[in-house]
């Protein structure tokens, strides 16, 4: 379990980071707490991609407060968990805004942190399927829902999200296995990515229409179908929304 956590106060960090690591032994958990005196130091480590399974934040940081960076997170994150520590309750509608996970009155104890632990690890067990990816240097979490299809072009892939696009080196075949692995290690079953031709993989859940020269995608994209791959795409399609059809 990676934690991020955001305290103004030393004395408050040491007993959350004492906390966490009592809940990790018990649990027998691996742990990984980084820890951050405001709101700048986080972000300058992490600008735009947050690679935790769960944010602590203290909403009265000096600086920019905790709902301000949780605002700035959820710019380009509406996943990863983000918990509020504050000593006032009249916050605790503020957090709706940013879809907060919970919140904890300080003092923090045991009792009041351990079981939300419980309910964040059961959670990360169904957690949506996702990568892995170091991109410029970071490394980002990428789900696979939102992966609208792959493109290769001399030994670099391009990705496309709703967000935009994503471009590293790496082999179009490597990737694909990558995704498939991840796919099936959330419960999935079959194949989510297939080939639509030998430079593009499609993801089967945002495909709306398949012809024999093209496959239209959910936001209106078209992608160009090959002779070869024809076939397997129109099976591995129907696989996908009916897996024993074949």
């Amino acid at each position: 379990m990676r934690i991020a956590y955001c305290e103004d106060e030393p004395a408050q960090r040491s007993r959350m980071e004492l906390l966490l690591h009592t809940f990790a032994e018990r649990k027998r958990l691996p742990l990984t707490v980084e820890a951050f005196s405001d709101s700048a130091a986080f972000l300058f480590h992490y600008p735009d991609s947050y690679p935790f399974d769960l944010i602590f934040l203290d909403i009265d940081l000096g600086g920019m407060d905790g709902m301000a960076l949780a605002r700035k997170i959820r710019e380009t994150d509406s996943e990863v968990p983000i918990l509020f520590l504050t000593n006032h309750r009249e916050y605790v509608f503020e957090g709706y805004e940013v879809q907060a996970f919970r919140y904890l009155l300080k003092p923090v104890t045991e009792d009041t942190l351990f079981p939300l632990l419980d309910e964040l690890q059961t959670m990360r067990g169904q957690e949506k399927p996702h990568l892995l990816l170091s991109l410029g240097g970071e490394t980002q979490k990428l789900f696979l829902s939102d992966l609208l299809f792959v493109e290769s072009d001399n030994h670099y892939l391009t990705l496309h999200t709703a967000a935009g696009t994503e471009t590293f080196k790496k082999n179009l075949s490597e990737f694909r296995e990558e995704l498939s692995a991840a796919w099936q290690a959330s419960g999935g079953t079959g194949e989510c990515f297939a080939a639509a031709h030998r430079s593009y993989l499609v993801n089967l859940a945002h495909v709306e229409r398949i012809t024999r020269t093209e496959c239209l995608l959910s936001d209106g994209t078209k992608i160009p179908v090959s002779r070869g791959c024809y076939a397997s795409l129109n099976q591995v399609f129907l696989q996908f929304y009916r897996p024993n059809a074949f």
